[in-house]
């Protein structure tokens, strides 16, 4: 491709339609590799066969139109098989044997039987030369048109009507040649453009047109192969119904579980704080009894009457005995459990008084009279429901 048509003029519509539809390769026959002996075995096999005798090839060259027609075995004979240092490297037999090219018809197999015998005899290679008479034995009937240029082009030197040694001869080729170069040159690449452009032009028209036959073909196949409608239809609304009323279970299912896992972790924080709170008001209780015993026996009255009580424990039967139960004294105990016992009853009084009593320390009754009753849960649900029904349509 000479320069200036060396390149694509649209590269991205070539590059797309290149890609949807590549260059492939002819891989219908792989290439085949064997020994020169094989080729030439081949070759021979052949001619066992195909060979035309040798009366219809004088026939057939009667008139000189074929020349040498000697086969390729007996102009080229074989040596025969001599695997002295091997059979060799394997070849392509097409680098090494030419092709034949056969003619391709629309009916590939004639029938016989309806033929006329004329036509069939007229057909080949005999009827083809059969219009031509014999000619008489002559030499000129083995010349061609290089012998008869020949002969004219020395006919004409020797009379002199072809000069070639003259200046304007000389001038005339040159200026021929020039001028040949450029017209050769010119008409080459206008070809080159023709065919790039026309290619071009070819496959932006092409492409398109066969991808939509390729659809056309396509949805037409996927018609033939559609099934009744009113079936499909009809299974596909009942499939369209389970699937609805499948996913509204799941829904339901769904939102039910998300509820009583919100409601559970609802409890669960709310058992943790109640839990966290639960030994509060006893710490205090226990806070409060101790100061208000240590507070009692701060008194100088108090302190002198329980030193009297001690020392009269320590003279009673026989003094003070170490390690004895019989000298306890239960003053302080028993002024720490009627401290502790009156702090407990002023924060009950006062926590019901003021209705924050924690639940934790609330007794059963008090449990049932704050909890809500089945009438108002009911109440509750029915005003709920009456609210989602404003909102949602109602489903079985």
């Amino acid at each position: 491709m000479p320069f200036p048509f060396d390149k694509y003029k649209m590269p991205a519509a070539a590059k797309k339609w290149l890609t949807k539809y590549p260059v492939g390769s002819d891989d219908r026959y792989e290439d085949e590799f064997v020994y020169l002996d094989e080729i030439e075995e081949r070759i021979s096999d052949h001619f066992k066969t195909q060979r035309f005798s040798d009366k219809y090839r004088e026939m057939q060259n009667q008139n000189a139109v074929i020349g040498d027609y000697d086969d390729v075995d007996k102009v080229y004979p074989t040596m025969g098989t001599d695997t002295s240092y091997g059979r060799g490297n394997k070849i392509n037999p097409s680098h090494y044997v030419n092709p034949q090219y056969l003619p391709s018809y629309r009916i590939h197999v004639a029938n016989d039987r309806i033929t006329p015998r004329a036509q069939m005899r007229n057909k080949g290679d005999l009827g083809a030369v059969m219009a031509v008479p014999p000619e008489s034995p002559s030499l000129f009937k083995f010349w061609n048109f290089w012998h008869m240029f020949g002969a004219t082009f020395i006919i004409t030197v020797g009379k002199e009507w072809l000069i070639l040694s003259s200046s304007d001869t000389h001038h005339y080729f040159m200026w021929y040649l020039v001028w040949g170069w450029i017209a050769g040159f010119l008409g080459e690449w206008f070809l080159w453009w023709k065919a790039l452009r026309g290619q071009e032009y070819y496959d932006q028209r092409f492409f398109p047109l066969q991808e939509n036959v390729d659809n056309l073909f396509t949805l037409l196949d996927r018609l033939e192969k559609k099934p009744d409608m009113g079936i499909v239809l009809g299974s596909y609304n009942a499939y369209m119904d389970a699937l609805r009323e499948r996913l509204v279970t799941k829904r339901v299912t769904e939102t039910v579980a998300e509820k009583a896992a919100q409601v559970n972790d609802a409890l669960e924080a709310k058992f943790r704080q109640e839990q966290a709170g639960l030994d509060k008001p006893s710490k205090q209780w226990v806070t409060d009894a101790v100061s208000e015993t240590m507070s009692f026996f701060d008194n100088k009255a108090e302190q002198e009457k329980y030193m009297k009580a001690a020392l009269a424990a320590l003279k009673k039967d026989g003094g003070a005995k170490f390690g004895s139960a019989v000298n306890q004294s239960s003053v302080v105990k028993a002024k720490y459990d009627t401290a502790r016992k009156a702090a407990e009853e002023t924060w009950y009084k006062e926590q019901r008084a003021a209705g924050t009593l924690p639940w934790t320390h609330a007794s059963d009754a008090e449990k049932k009279k704050g909890s809500m009753s089945d009438a108002d849960k009911k109440a509750l649900y029915d005003s709920i429901i009456a609210d989602l029904s404003g909102k949602y349509h109602r489903f079985a």
